[in-house]
């Protein structure tokens, strides 16, 4: 570990308010109390920094995560149902035609 480097902790009264920034989830009042905030502190800046990079890697694996089943299982489904679809007798077609 390189010693000359000193992880800053955000403040904890701000870090609530830093995650819903990060999410664009906080509301105008709270944006400028935590600007001005940002503006003087390094380790609040850093936890925005660091939550913003988490939110997108997030954001990028669920849009990713979503399996798509193979074509050879679609065809078998399909191929499945073609079979199996209930089928109305032509007599019983011609009935129902001349009941109405």
């Amino acid at each position: 570990m390189n010693e000359g480097f000193k992880f800053m902790k955000p403040c904890a009264n701000w870090k609530r308010a830093i995650a819903l920034q990060a999410v664009q989830d906080l509301e105008t009042d709270g944006q400028t109390s935590l600007k001005e905030h940002l503006a003087h502190c390094a380790g609040c800046s850093e936890y925005l920094r660091e939550m913003r990079s988490l939110s997108r890697d997030l954001t990028s694996l669920e849009t990713r995560s979503q399996p798509e089943a193979p074509l050879i299982l679609h065809n078998r489904i399909e191929t499945s149902l073609r079979k199996n679809r209930p089928t109305v007798p032509v007599f019983g077609f011609a009935a129902v035609l001349r009941i109405q």
